[in-house]
Formats: C-alpha cells, structure tokens, sequence
C-alpha cells in the first residue's frame, strides 16, 4: 500500500502512533496494577487492625469439587499475595524511615552536606560495596535441574564414584540444598517430589534434608506425594520418618485426611 497517495474521496492515510506520554502512562499503569493491590490490601489490613476486626492470616488448601481435589496452585496463590503485601509494608516502613532521616539531615550545619562537590570517606565506601559482593546467585530451578542430571547420569551409568560425589557436594553446599527457595517458598526438594524424581529424592535425604520440611504455603512433601498419587514416593518419605498425621500441618489437611 503506497500511503503517499489518496484514496478515492482524497483523502491521506494517516497513521496515530500513540504519544509518549500515553505509551508511558498506559505501561505504568500496567506495571503498577500489582503494587496497587498490595497496596490497597495493606491498607485494609491497617483499617482491620484499628478497629479490631478480625484478619485471618491463616493458609488454607482449599477443595476443588470440581475436580475432586485440593488446590495447591490457590494455597500457593494466597501465599504469594500475602508475601507481597508483607513485601510492600516493609518497603513503605523503610521509606518514611529514610524519610524522617533526610527532614533530620536539613541542617546546614551539619557534616553529612558538603558541598565542595567531593563525596565524603564513607560514600566512597560505599559506592564500591555491591550488595550481593558479586556473586550471582542460582535460581532454584536450575539448580534442580543441575542436580537432577547428575543424579540421572550417576544412576544410568550404575557408577558409585558419581553418585558419592554428589552427595559430598550437596552436604558441603548446603546453602543451596536447603534454603534455595523460589517465589512459592519450595526448595529442591519440594521441586523433586513434586516431579516424582525418586532417584533424587533419596539423594537428597540422604545428606540430611528434613523430609518435614514445609513449603511457603504449609504443604510438606508428603502433601505434595499424596496429591499426586505417588504412591511410591509416599513410602520413600515414610521410610525417612514423614509426618503424615497431627498438628504439623496446622489450617492444612494433612495427608492421612486427603
């Protein structure tokens, strides 16, 4: 199509790009919508708190009747949400600290204001200091995925040097086999359940990974076995001494109920 040309009633094609201003103001918007419901949920939970409402705060799995089973995605869901809600009443508790310090800081008398145009000794100092020294860090899914493979390979090959190997270096990164979580609050070893990696899983308890342990929402992994029908990995976890019963699982059903 030549748009230098008219049409018939001779008029010019003519193109409305939006302005930059309603790109940016459309993509703010878009970027705000989450912060806004937390926002606004913070908000309420401060309304709640002052006139002595109750706000549960309580987890819960609920039942799909549909599909005849509980939903973990929800409960996974809900914690997100109230993770983020926790997230955005701190970030707004640390602004109107940094706040209250700048309105301090407004005396002309003070030593932090120089105006020689030099920064001072302590500035310097911490203009060099990265916040995480450099290092970068390993989500959690590839480090499953790393493990998982050398898990699968040590198997396959039957080869006892690889697999002892393995264990050796997850017991001695115990960093990253234990308290590397993602967004939900599962560590590898949720992700492996999960999965239905058994090969993995016995690896994993067998440097001392707490079979009990409980993901962001309150499922443990013999929640998770149980709502994937693996019956297998249920016997793996009750060889290692599982909960599959009692007040661990507080506002969860636990998994002798499901």
């Amino acid at each position: 199509m030549d748009f230098n040309k008219k049409d018939t009633f001779g008029i010019l094609y003519k193109i409305n790009p939006p302005s930059k201003q309603e790109h940016c103001r459309n993509f703010q918007l878009l970027k705000t919508d989450n912060s806004t419901l937390t926002g606004t949920a913070s908000i309420l939970e401060k309304f709640a708190e002052e006139l002595s409402i109750p706000c549960p705060s309580n987890l819960e799995i609920p039942f799909d009747t549909a599909r005849k089973t509980f939903n973990i995605l929800a409960a996974r869901t809900q914690y997100e949400f109230n993770k983020s809600v926790e997230e955005h009443k701190n970030d707004m508790s640390e602004m109107v600290m940094q706040i209250d310090s700048c309105e301090k800081g407004f005396d002309f008398g003070n030593p932090l204001f120089d105006y020689s145009g030099e920064s001072s000794d302590n500035e310097e100092d911490n203009a060099n200091v990265s916040p995480d020294n450099g290092v970068q860090q390993i989500s959690l899914e590839d480090f499953f995925l790393k493990v998982l493979h050398q898990t699968s390979a040590a198997v396959y090959l039957k080869n006892d040097n690889l697999l002892d190997n393995l264990i050796d270096h997850l017991y001695k990164d115990e960093e990253c086999s234990n308290a590397l979580t993602d967004k939900y609050g599962r560590n590898v070893f949720h992700l492996a359940v999960e999965r239905k990696q058994h090969a993995l899983i016995k690896v994993l308890l067998s440097i001392g990974i707490n079979p009990d342990c409980k993901e962001g929402c309150g499922a443990t992994p013999m929640t998770l076995a149980v709502l994937n029908g693996d019956t297998t990995m249920c016997q793996i976890l009750l060889g290692s001494y599982a909960d599959y019963n009692g007040p661990l699982f507080g506002s969860f059903p636990t998994p002798l109920d499901m």
